[in-house]
């Protein structure tokens, strides 16, 4: 069972589910400060990611991008080998972690532009400095198929520390949770953080 918290001006983004144990999405920034103090003994895990607009390098593509921490993504949701082309989750993430600038991108970008493993791909990204966007060269390592909370059609996995550097922002808009406890007895300190966003909900 999940909880999803969700914010209105994400639309595309999907909710989360749980493989083992209990998984919350929140779609906010920096509430990861506030997440601990909901329950100490829920044994609360969070990791962010950093959700991103990225135009292909013609601006005829717009795509969701997710930035993660290939070490530490899977502490608080599952990796699932059917997410990945190669079938294997641990050495996706393992190559991705070892690759700065790497991508996972999706079997329909990779087909449109005939891409081979390794080959660079430039996406622009907007710059937090002055809203612009700019071109940014990653490196294509792999395939993604599915990934927690990205639409179900083409997205991209990247480095959140290659992101942030590149769009001069760290912020996160995505916090996956999980927790041992059933999903109501946290649901209402998630729903009092959820407070300080204008229009968000928590849902089931």
């Amino acid at each position: 069972m999940s909880l999803c918290f969700h914010a209105p001006a994400r639309p595309n983004v999907g909710h989360d589910f749980d493989v083992g144990g209990v998984e919350v999405l929140l779609h906010a920034e920096k509430l990861e400060q506030r997440l601990p103090a909901l329950d100490p003994a829920a044994d609360v895990l969070f990791r962010l990611i950093a959700a991103a607009r990225a135009l292909d390098d013609v601006g005829a593509d717009l795509q969701d991008l997710y930035g993660i921490d290939p070490a530490t993504i899977s502490d608080a949701t599952t990796m699932a080998d059917a997410y990945f082309a190669n079938g294997n989750a641990r050495s996706t993430l393992a190559a991705l972690q070892k690759t700065p600038d790497g991508v996972l991108l999706s079997e329909e970008t990779v087909t449109d532009f005939q891409l081979n493993p390794h080959d660079v791909i430039n996406l622009r990204l907007q710059s937090a400095k002055d809203q612009r966007y700019y071109t940014v060269p990653f490196r294509f390592i792999g395939v993604v198929r599915e990934f927690p909370t990205a639409p179900s059609d083409s997205f991209i996995v990247a480095n959140a520390d290659y992101v942030a550097k590149s769009t001069g922002s760290a912020a996160a808009e995505v916090v996956l949770i999980r927790t041992k406890v059933d999903p109501a007895r946290v649901m209402p300190g998630i729903a009092e953080v959820a407070k300080v966003l204008s229009g968000a909900a928590v849902r089931d």
